[in-house]
């Protein structure tokens, strides 16, 4: 990548970086209404705190860039 396009790529990355503690962190202040959610589609409640965590972690790493491309593809759903 030139260097004059790195600055726009960590930017971009810091943004969303951003939208996964938020996500977290609804998961968590809104518990009883994610679990309602999820479980209209047949998923088990309790996976919501395992999601948090998953979101906020991979976050964290793709806000501190460690490991980030392989954080990112699991984010958008696997290698499928």
């Amino acid at each position: 990548m030139p260097a004059k396009y790195a600055s726009a790529d960590t930017g971009l990355r810091f943004a969303m970086a951003l939208l996964f503690p938020v996500s977290a962190t609804t998961k968590v202040t809104e518990t009883t209404a994610i679990q309602a959610y999820i479980h209209a589609y047949r998923v088990p409640g309790m996976l919501v705190w395992p999601a948090a965590c998953f979101e906020y972690a991979a976050g964290l790493r793709l806000f501190l860039g460690y490991r980030a491309r392989p954080v990112a593809v699991l984010l958008a759903g696997g290698a499928c």
